[in-house]
């Protein structure tokens, strides 16, 4: 299904690092071409919510997996527990799950709940223009059912993005974010992403519209789409389903 020449033009460091849960430790030739043989047609499991083709294939108890937009290949690893494999077509419109309420008093989220806030305020912005990048962070932030995320790397980034905010060490010394808080650990995860903004476009207006110091968008359309964000799952307005990974064959 994929253009080799293509396949190897489109790895970049974000896929081999050696504390990134769910990628390969190392940049070698070899690891290159078993991201390669799985962006196969008959290893094809499925297309995603945004877009993404998803391939798997297991290789000695291990998950091999590759997620691709046309002919390049934008994201990829290795699980220790199979994800994509063991996809369950059958359970994806099932009962629907509450969103945890754990907010305080005073409007403030717990870190999950950040989570949530930045996934929908970042979707919005990706359904304006179907922007490939934001595309494939999402489906990076997307969950599963029972507990796995799809890319554990992109929610250890956004951890990190917690803990520089609220200036702590560890999650295990949480508090309750404030809305400002909250946007700007998006901003931070953004920027963290995207390091070099200026290669993508889309991304690259986005943040000169988002104003960090003041903890707000500039635009006033995004600033009552966060303020709508945060409401949303304040009040528990969306299932938790929302946020899961769907694939379509």
């Amino acid at each position: 299904m994929q253009n080799e020449e293509n396949k190897r033009k489109s790895f970049g460091k974000y896929f081999f690092r050696a504390t990134r849960s769910g990628h390969f430790k190392e940049d070698t030739p070899e690891n290159e071409e078993e991201l390669i043989k799985t962006a196969e047609e008959e290893h094809f499991k499925g297309t995603d919510q945004y877009g993404l083709d998803w391939f798997a294939r297991e290789d000695e108890g291990y998950e091999v997996w590759a997620a691709a937009k046309g002919s390049f290949v934008l994201n990829g690893g290795v699980h220790i527990d199979p994800r994509i494999l063991t996809y369950d077509f059958a359970t994806e419109h099932g009962t629907k799950i509450e969103i945890e309420s754990s907010s305080s008093e005073h409007g403030e989220f717990d870190p999950l709940q950040a989570f949530y806030i930045c996934y929908l305020f970042l979707e919005k912005q990706w359904t304006k223009n179907h922007d490939e990048y934001l595309g494939w962070m999402l489906s990076g932030l997307a969950l599963l059912k029972n507990g796995f995320e799809i890319d554990p790397a992109f929610h250890r980034d956004f951890e990190k993005c917690i803990q520089a905010v609220l200036q702590i060490t560890s999650l295990d010394n949480w508090r309750f974010l404030t809305p400002k808080e909250v946007f700007q650990v998006m901003y931070k995860f953004l920027k963290m992403k995207f390091s070099d903004a200026s290669n993508c476009a889309g991304i690259y207006g986005l943040l000169a519209l988002l104003d960090y110091d003041n903890g707000i968008p500039h635009n006033p359309e995004l600033k009552n789409e966060w303020t709508e964000c945060c409401e949303m799952i304040e009040k528990r307005l969306i299932n938790k389903n929302h946020f899961f990974f769907k694939l379509k064959r």
